[in-house]
């Protein structure tokens, strides 16, 4: 989610998930009428305070390599809320 008054948004999540630490940035530019300008998002496995880049060769693959090791926002729902 991007700010209505922002034309940019940049995150990064550290993420300790079976034993290993990862880093997980993002960026995204807007353009002036609120249109995707550009996104991008980098995965990261940290060893030692070392960060080891861990993308594919494209983001949509970067994203799906993300999905199998965290899951979907499904799976999260499924595990984490009450229903």
């Amino acid at each position: 989610i991007v700010n209505d008054d922002s034309r940019s948004c940049y995150s990064k999540v550290y993420i300790d998930y079976a034993d290993n630490n990862y880093l997980i940035e993002r960026d995204i530019k807007l353009t002036k009428s609120g249109n995707l300008k550009s996104s991008s998002v980098n995965l990261y496995k940290i060893i030692d305070d070392e960060k080891i880049n861990k993308n594919e060769d494209n983001k949509n693959k970067t994203e799906r390599k993300i999905r199998s090791i965290l899951g979907n926002p499904n799976d999260f729902l499924n595990t984490s809320m009450i229903q």
